[in-house]
């Protein structure tokens, strides 16, 4: 699964969530805002980001553990451009060498 498709995909479980946990999920986990900011956004305490986040990824059962969630598409993010950038190599290096 390609880190497009689990993008894709945690959106589409987001959508089911109320409009407010939505946004600030979003906001966490794809637009990579802090909690202090998110709290500046909503006017909500620190503390009550938390436990929205929290929940909302509770109530659409996934790990609770938000670091390893994001930590998790990084590593995706990261694999994905490696193949990336491996290919353009390939294909710059195959140019040169006239195949």
């Amino acid at each position: 699964m390609t880190i497009k498709q689990l993008k894709n995909n945690l959106r589409n479980k987001i959508l089911k969530l109320k409009q407010s946990r939505q946004e600030i999920l979003t906001d966490y986990l794809f637009k990579d805002l802090s909690i202090a900011e998110i709290t500046k956004k909503y006017g909500l305490t620190k503390e009550g980001v938390r436990q929205n986040i929290i929940s909302s990824l509770e109530k659409l059962g996934l790990n609770s553990n938000i670091k390893k969630v994001k930590s998790n598409l990084t590593n995706y993010q990261k694999y994905q451009n490696k193949i990336l950038l491996d290919a353009r190599e390939k294909r710059e290096k195959n140019k040169q060498n006239g195949k």
